[in-house]
């Protein structure tokens, strides 16, 4: 774990939001391999568990007292993946955040994919998205219509 040890003095490039429920099992796992994938990224995780039965939260917390980068919301009385993941996104003080599943099906490579710092460069402001799309349904709708199937 080449960046366990970091500081928390600077805020992350990247908080990689993990919901759970019962995945203590892939706790160290995944962190061993977003510590791989996103080596060039400072970054950190931040476990949202819904009060696993199995330990997870355990699991997190004594893994972090280890590295700083790792953190572990526990939610007592709460579910579902939808809130976890906003929890977890406002849990952070990153300008990026990607979420990921704790069961490992998506490979923590993904995340390294988004190149955060270069993110910026292809961000489009809401309204020039908005009429990027209307214009997109628009040359969609002419193209149904000529082949007949839109009157």
């Amino acid at each position: 774990m080449a960046g366990a040890r970091e500081t928390a003095l600077t805020a992350p490039d990247l908080t990689v939001v993990v919901p759970t429920f019962n995945e203590r099992d892939n706790v160290r796992p995944l962190i061993d391999a977003l510590d791989e994938a996103l080596a060039h990224i400072h970054w950190e995780v931040v476990f949202v568990d819904d009060d696993s039965t199995d330990g997870t939260a355990a699991a997190v917390r004594a893994i972090s007292r280890q590295d700083s980068r790792v953190r572990c919301v526990q939610r007592v009385g709460r579910r579902g993946l939808s809130s976890a993941v906003i929890e977890g996104i406002l849990a952070s003080s990153a300008p990026y955040v990607a979420v990921m599943d704790g069961d490992l099906q998506h490979p923590p490579e993904l995340a390294a994919r988004l190149k955060p710092l270069g993110i910026v460069a292809d961000y489009a402001p809401p309204e020039k998205m908005l009429a990027e799309m209307r214009e997109e349904q628009r040359r969609v709708r002419e193209i149904a219509r000529a082949a007949g199937l839109l009157k």
